[in-house]
């Protein structure tokens, strides 16, 4: 499974600064008798992240929204009053990638790689619509070889391609890290003139979910930290984060129902690295759903039906009440299931313990030589170093679970695969015995054990930096 997603650019031909291109949007929003709004009462809502240069405008709605068709439409109406142009780009599993550039004459389309079901592309291409936004020195000869190109991962071109028509590369990403003071960021929202939303159901899943978690988390210390993405975040003597967050599920588009999930975890501030500048969908290593969470840790009265209504909560595409109200069920379902289980989890030693138990796979130990697991790939969010912060001596065999947790827990085999309890066990053990032997490499070397604890100062230093400028107090 390769990538799936949308990027979309509006030019901004003048070069405008953000206030000056939203007063540009007058054309636009009296077309759709649109006004103003607060998040609250919006009807639409969309984001605009403006080019380091300004050239590009980078269109998205909210937070983790997924950008289908109707956003592509609203874009293109924008370019269209402003009198400009819309490059939209959707890639597909990484198997191809579809551009169309809009005008105020028309449309172009081009392929990279070959959609599903069809033969290679062989129209002519409307070079006369791409040559006007070339950078200089730059030639349609070139860009039409990125096209042409031979890519594993067909998203590839659009990173080539974004420096011939002047666009950023981290707007073009599938899930772009914007840094507040590398770009400027704002969010538009808006409603039909005449409409009184005030007082009714928000309209919009990010909108709700704001709503109704921030009313119930907020008593229990948690706060929604700065930027565009939708975390809930609690800190817990300068060393814990509980995090509460949602996604989308599905692929998104036009269809009558859409799903999601609400998503927790949690984090020290002892892990190589912490990120919550990008969305939900790309902490997925860490943050779990409360599917997962049930479970893993319900040992009596587990309810395989109950189990199956929460993998994921539905609503009907664009009915408020519908919104708010499956929001509010899965808001009764956190209070049910994640909750209780963050809340026992208030220092390092009890999320240490609860790891050993249920996620091995982030406590991997990395030693000196192996410059802590930084260089590794895929290893932000290991806990391993917990190890050496709690001086673990203790009792690894306490974390294989019994015969009845395994059953439970892990239905297809802890692996992902078919097997037995006995073979569970006996890689289980195998696990556990390398990393008491790994474990004990540092703490009985005075030098190691040294370096270890210095490299824990470092990552807290550096991840307490970060957490400040999301807002957090810590």
């Amino acid at each position: 499974m390769g990538m799936t997603f949308t990027t979309i650019q509006i030019q901004n031909r003048n070069q405008l600064k953000p206030e000056q291109f939203i007063k540009g949007l007058s054309t636009y929003m009296k077309a759709n008798n649109f006004v103003p709004a607060t998040e609250e009462d919006a009807e639409a809502s969309f984001e605009l992240t403006f080019s380091k240069d300004r050239r590009w405008v980078s269109f998205c709605l909210p937070e983790n929204e997924y950008c289908g068709k109707e956003a592509i439409e609203t874009a293109q109406e924008i370019a269209k009053a402003i009198k400009s142009t819309c490059i939209t780009a959707d890639v597909i599993d990484s198997d191809f990638v579809e551009i169309n550039l809009f005008n105020e004459i028309g449309q172009d389309k081009v392929y990279v790689g070959t959609p599903y079901g069809m033969e290679p592309e062989t129209k002519q291409r409307n070079l006369d619509f791409w040559k006007p936004l070339l950078v200089e020195n730059y030639t349609l000869e070139q860009l039409q070889e990125i096209w042409n190109g031979d890519y594993i991962f067909k998203e590839e071109a659009l990173l080539k391609m974004a420096p011939l028509l002047g666009l950023d590369k981290e707007l073009m990403a599938e899930s772009p890290k914007i840094k507040p003071e590398d770009f400027d960021t704002l969010t538009l929202h808006l409603k039909k003139a005449g409409n009184k939303q005030k007082g009714k159901a928000p309209t919009t899943l990010n909108a709700a979910f704001k709503q109704v978690f921030g009313e119930a988390l907020a008593p229990l210390g948690y706060m929604k930290i700065k930027g565009k993405q939708p975390y809930f975040v609690r800190v817990i003597d300068g060393e814990i984060l509980h995090v509460i967050t949602y996604k989308n599920e599905g692929s998104g588009g036009e269809s009558t129902y859409k799903e999601f999930n609400i998503l927790g975890g949690v984090a020290t501030v002892y892990r190589q690295s912490i990120d919550l500048s990008i969305s939900p969908r790309d902490n997925t290593s860490w943050l779990d759903r409360n599917f997962k969470f049930y479970s893993e840790v319900t040992t009596s009265g587990f309810d395989p039906i109950f189990r199956k209504s929460i993998s994921t909560f539905s609503y009907t595409n664009g009915d408020s009440q519908s919104i708010l109200g499956e929001v509010k069920r899965s808001l009764k379902v956190t209070k049910q299931i994640m909750l209780p289980l963050l809340n026992k989890m208030t220092n390092y030693e009890s999320y240490l313990k609860y790891l050993r138990k249920y996620n091995l796979n982030r406590i991997v130990i990395y030693g000196d030589d192996e410059q802590f697991g930084n260089n590794s790939f895929g290893n932000s969010d290991n806990e391993g170093l917990l190890y050496v912060k709690a001086n673990y001596r203790g009792d690894f065999m306490e974390t294989i679970k019994s015969r009845e947790e395994y059953a439970i827990s892990c239905p297809y085999g802890f692996r992902g695969k078919s097997e037995s309890y006995e073979e569970y066990y006996e890689v289980f053990c195998k696990r556990l015995n390398e990393i008491r032997v790994k474990l004990d490499e540092i703490l009985d070397n005075p030098d190691k054990y040294a370096n270890a604890l210095a490299e824990l100062e470092r990552r807290k230093a550096a991840n307490t930096e970060i957490l400040r400028s999301y807002g957090l107090s810590i």
